[in-house]
């Protein structure tokens, strides 16, 4: 090739027989692979015996026989259908097993899109969700606080409204020891009058003449003589002499006498 520096490439181009003699010894040295034997013809299957129609009492009579393991017989279109004819409606209550308690929420789901389909509605869940969505974004909307209407005021004057009064029940007394009473009977009938009038009213109207402390009244007067000299009586006057003293005048009934009791007293 007139030693030009490509030749030795090109020399490798033009001669591919010796790599295509190469190859076939190669191939030719491999073994024959062994022969693989004639496989067997198949056994013909035997013929399957036609299936005859149970009855009620032999259909409950395999259920009962059947254990755990038991394999399922394979019922036929033809043989279902006649299964289904014999059975009666007694028979499909005795293979009956217990009954499962249902959830109470399943239930009342399934309940309501029983009426929805009664009532002839189409149930679309995402329609219900997006009323949901809506209905919940106008209650944010809105809010919670909402303008109370104002009460018309028709008059000047406010009167405080009545409210819940609870009678007094204290925990301990204010005061460890009750009052006294100040007016009993020994401080209302203060002496009794010894002067000639005085004696006069005793003999002549049975009547009993008392100074008396100026605070006291009637009653009081009548309630001390009685406990004092254990009397019933009549009347009682008082009056407030030009002294600053004040007289009281009580008149006995006529089953004491005046003169006893003053006798008593030490007036007499």
């Amino acid at each position: 090739y007139g030693g030009n520096k490509w030749s030795c490439y090109i020399t490798s181009f033009l001669t591919p027989t010796s790599m295509s003699t190469k190859s076939k010894e190669a191939k030719g040295s491999k073994e024959p692979k062994s022969a693989k034997a004639p496989k067997e013809p198949k056994s013909a299957k035997a013929p399957k015996e036609p299936k005859v129609a149970k009855t009620s009492k032999e259909s409950k009579a395999a259920k009962v026989t059947k254990g755990p393991k038991a394999s399922k017989v394979t019922k036929g279109p033809k043989d279902s259908k006649v299964a289904k004819v014999t059975k009666g409606p007694k028979d499909a209550k005795a293979t009956k097993g217990p009954k499962v308690a249902k959830d109470p929420k399943k239930a009342s789901k399934a309940s309501g899109d029983k009426k929805k389909a009664v009532a002839g509605k189409p149930i679309n869940k995402k329609a219900e969700a997006l009323k949901k969505a809506f209905a919940a974004k106008k209650a944010i909307q809105k809010g919670t606080k909402t303008r109370l209407k104002k009460k018309v005021r028709t008059s000047v004057i406010f009167h405080r409204p009545k409210t819940l009064a609870l009678p007094r029940f204290p925990k301990f007394p204010k005061r460890s020891l009750q009052s006294r009473n100040k007016l009993d009977q020994y401080a209302v009938i203060r002496s009794p009058v010894a002067t000639e009038s005085a004696m006069k009213k005793i003999e002549d109207h049975n009547t009993l003449v008392f100074y008396v402390d100026m605070k006291s009244n009637k009653h009081h007067v009548k309630d001390a003589v009685r406990k004092l000299y254990q009397v019933k009586i009549v009347q009682v006057n008082t009056l407030v002499s030009g002294t600053g003293k004040k007289k009281a005048y009580v008149k006995l009934t006529s089953d004491y006498d005046a003169v006893e009791v003053a006798n008593k007293i030490g007036v007499i």
